[in-house]
């Protein structure tokens, strides 16, 4: 199946910055060797093919890591000081669950724990 040259580009691009650049590889191969390319386009092709991605592919450069998300188990002890502080300041249970995230069963043992 052949595809628009503007939709190789764009996927190529994409997966480089997702870092897999094996895979971009050989679709800027597919746009060098296509007779209905530009040759401005052909030329970035194989620029990308000499020194951007063929490099990176090369050289087995690992993917850029993605960030973690924040873990909520190790963030208990600080919710609930926050959650504490919340009720403290007159916000509801249900205000309390959109700001922090939690749920309503954790919010309510905080809120029963904080009371004397």
């Amino acid at each position: 199946m052949q595809y628009d040259l503007k939709t190789l580009v764009g996927h190529a691009r994409h997966l480089e910055d997702h870092g897999l650049y094996r895979r971009a590889l050989r679709l800027w191969q597919e746009i060098a060797t296509r007779s209905d390319a530009s040759d401005d386009l052909r030329d970035l092709a194989w620029q990308q093919i000499t020194r951007g991605v063929g490099i990176r592919a090369a050289t087995g450069e690992p993917p850029q890591e993605v960030l973690p998300k924040p873990d909520r188990r190790y963030l208990v002890a600080e919710d609930k000081k926050r959650i504490q502080a919340y009720f403290k300041m007159g916000y509801t249970s249900a205000m309390i669950c959109g700001l922090t995230g939690r749920s309503r069963s954790f919010v309510a043992t905080c809120r029963k724990n904080a009371t004397p």
